[in-house]
């Protein structure tokens, strides 16, 4: 079975997986910080954005928060051509720790499954496809998030121009072996954000980590959200919230 490369765009951080090294060195160093400041969305909620490349609209994206016995479910699905990506991630309400992640890619040579459970500081990702089944450990430092928790994560910091933090990542649903990385955080201040959705003064985050550098745009309202994203494959932008 081929490795449905071509979806992988959609996915945050998915391409440090490949990166060489785990910064285990540095996560160790720098792993323990909290950049949970405020929960700011009220759940349920959804967003739905458009994903471009250049002028090109490439494909959709939906982010879906509920909340249910003290634990968010964050549910992302992206679409682009033949192509399908589903990700159901749960995490404790009050700090985002992970509980579980379930990753679902279809596409034209197949489906490959990802479960993932965490038991205090280990994830357990199993891998499956209709001709093979992986199974992977990795352990993270005592304050730690998975990947695919980031972009709401990332909502929830102390956005303040100047602000600066670094955190530890576990890499969990990727075609690579699970790891852990160091992310790097850094307010540098508001802009003016033009979409679908309308103009925002938001927030401007970038993220590094491997030598690799994201950004990010939060609108500078109450609650937060979403507004534009940039994986260096892909923009998402923002076109409606519900």
């Amino acid at each position: 079975m081929t490795p449905l490369r071509a979806c992988l765009v959609f996915a945050p951080l998915l391409a440090l997986a490949y990166a060489a090294g785990a910064c285990e060195s540095e996560t160790s160093i720098l792993s323990q910080q909290d950049v949970v400041a405020a929960i700011p969305w009220t759940a349920p909620e959804e967003a739905r954005y458009r994903l471009v490349d250049g002028d090109e609209v490439k494909g959709s994206g939906l982010l879906r928060i509920e909340l249910q016995d003290g634990e968010f479910t964050f549910s992302q699905e992206f679409e682009s051509g033949e192509f399908r990506d589903e990700i159901v991630a749960v995490a404790d309400a009050a700090t985002i720790r992970p509980r579980s992640v379930d990753r679902t890619i279809d596409g034209p040579d197949g489906t490959r499954r990802w479960q993932v459970e965490y038991e205090n500081n280990t994830a357990v990702v199993v891998q499956r496809t209709e001709d093979d089944e992986r199974t992977d450990e990795v352990t993270a430092p005592t304050q730690f998030y998975d990947s695919w928790t980031d972009l709401f994560v990332w909502r929830t910091i102390d956005f303040r121009e100047g602000y600066e933090a670094t955190y530890a990542d576990v890499l969990s649903a990727t075609l690579a072996k699970p790891q852990v990385i160091s992310q790097t955080l850094k307010v540098t201040g508001t802009e003016t954000v033009e979409g679908p959705a309308g103009t925002f003064q938001a927030w401007r985050l970038e993220i590094r980590s491997s030598g690799l550098t994201q950004k990010a745009w939060y609108a500078d309202t109450e609650k937060r959200p979403l507004v534009r994203y940039d994986n260096g494959s892909q923009v998402f932008e923002l076109i409606s919230m519900d």
